[in-house]
């Protein structure tokens, strides 16, 4: 069995504990802060074997290195972070596959809010965590400026089965709602809205939306074309 804990950091962040119970092996996607992860793993009587960071922003690799030091864990990151990374051990290529335990994962190269920006993809498991590529509702900011990048790391995600699981960096859907809401304000989202709000009450979150709800409502991924995507992505980043 393949668990997933959802631990939110910082401010609106989270990082992801991924657990193989066969192996007791446990990799955490996206450190923003070593002590809520410490305090987690302390709980359960785990340690973090592996360190995976999705890219190298702050708020995504701050607690690598106190992790590293307490647990000698190995640090895996995109082949072009590896730089930014500095302590990183292994560098990752688009569409590499590798083992965690019984399951075979895969990091997909998802350029645009950074240059190096991976996801790590489970077929089997029918999750992938995009980091800031893909939220529900909403996608990144371009701060490479590469919005053909961009969209075509969106399209590349869009290609997954449909019941994938999406597991992002921060929570951001009820500010992405008030946005989808903004640009469509003949449209009734009420609905949407209070099954959003039911699932947080709920999780205390809004991750794990899958890949069929997103192709529905994200405009993101309903853009006709690269001209329309960064018309919205700019509106977006003036909301």
């Amino acid at each position: 069995m393949l668990q997933v804990v959802s631990l939110p950091v910082l401010k609106d962040n989270y990082s992801y504990v991924l657990r193989d119970e066969s192996s007791a092996l446990t990799a955490i996607i996206d450190p923003g802060e070593a002590a809520p992860i410490i305090a987690f793993l302390e709980s359960k009587g785990w340690k973090a074997d592996f360190i995976w960071n999705t890219h190298h922003h702050w708020d995504h690799v701050g607690g690598n290195l106190d992790l590293k030091k307490k647990y000698d864990s190995e640090i895996w990151c995109s082949a072009t972070d590896v730089k930014e990374i500095s302590i990183a051990h292994r560098g990752l290529k688009d569409k590499e596959r590798f083992s965690f335990g019984e399951y075979e994962f895969q990091s997909l190269h998802i350029p645009g809010h950074t240059f190096g920006h991976l996801a790590f993809y489970c077929e089997s498991e029918k999750i992938v965590f995009t980091g800031d590529t893909l939220f529900s509702l909403g996608c990144g900011k371009v701060f490479t400026g590469d919005y053909e990048k961009m969209l075509s790391s969106l399209n590349k995600i869009s290609t997954l089965p449909l019941d994938t699981k999406i597991f992002s960096g921060h929570e951001y859907t009820f500010r992405n709602l008030d946005f989808l809401e903004s640009i469509f304000p003949h449209f009734s989202f009420h609905e949407l809205r209070k099954k959003l709000e039911v699932k947080f009450k709920k999780y205390k979150n809004t991750q794990g939306s899958t890949l069929k709800f997103e192709r529905e409502w994200n405009p993101f991924l309903k853009s006709k074309d690269l001209s329309e995507f960064i018309d919205l992505r700019k509106r977006k980043d003036l909301f």
